[in-house]
């Protein structure tokens, strides 16, 4: 009876370690390679030239660089992609541009983003303490309001401008000459070519947007 008694003891205290075993084990997650119920997995780093929306940007200007945004407005939101995507082309030659690299020094690439943190600050620029991240705002328009180029934000101790805002038309778009005329004075390229309308023949000139 004894001998009955103490076998019995054993496989109850053997199935009551395996019970345990069993409740720290799903504690932990398992075996299974999965999270333990209720806890997160290690988010995937977001790039940090991923556009607005993504994830913040800097508060502050990277030296050196070239930062751009784009954002259609009043009414031309479902032109927002064409617009980055020609805006975009037309960094692009800029950059072959033989005084790129005294005006943005900086060995990383230009960003182009789509989507800016605020409106048009016309006609009264934005009082800021320092920079933001982008150096010029490009608002695409149907037609211009007001003048092409204006300061978006403006130093509000040193009363300077912080960064550039212009407005782009959707013809403007169509016009590969006259698109890098317009932001390479935005951008403060000396001796830009002026923003006028390029003449090209219509077999040849893109399919305006």
């Amino acid at each position: 009876m004894l001998t009955r008694a103490l076998a019995a003891c054993r496989t109850a205290g053997a199935g009551m370690a395996l019970l345990l075993a069993a409740v720290a084990l799903g504690a932990c997650g398992g075996g299974d390679g999965r999270a333990p119920s209720g806890s997160a997995a290690a988010g995937t780093a977001v790039p940090s030239d991923s556009p607005p929306g993504s994830t913040a940007r800097p508060a502050t200007r990277p030296e050196g660089r070239f930062t751009m945004c784009v954002q259609a407005v009043r009414g031309l939101e479902d032109y927002q992609e064409e617009s980055v995507r020609r805006l975009g082309e037309a960094v692009r030659t800029m950059q072959e541009d033989r005084r790129w690299g005294r005006y943005f020094p900086s060995p990383e690439a230009p960003v182009v983003d789509s989507g800016c943190p605020g409106d048009p600050a016309v006609p009264r620029a934005l009082e800021v303490d320092a920079p933001g991240f982008y150096g010029l705002h490009v608002f695409v328009v149907k037609s211009v309001p007001y003048d092409a180029l204006f300061a978006q934000e403006v130093l509000r101790d040193a009363g300077v401008q912080a960064s550039a805002g212009v407005f782009v038309t959707t013809s403007d778009l169509c016009d590969a000459g006259k698109l890098q005329a317009l932001l390479m004075a935005a951008a403060g390229f000396d001796h830009a070519p002026a923003p006028t309308d390029t003449p090209a023949p219509a077999d040849t000139a893109a399919p305006c947007i």
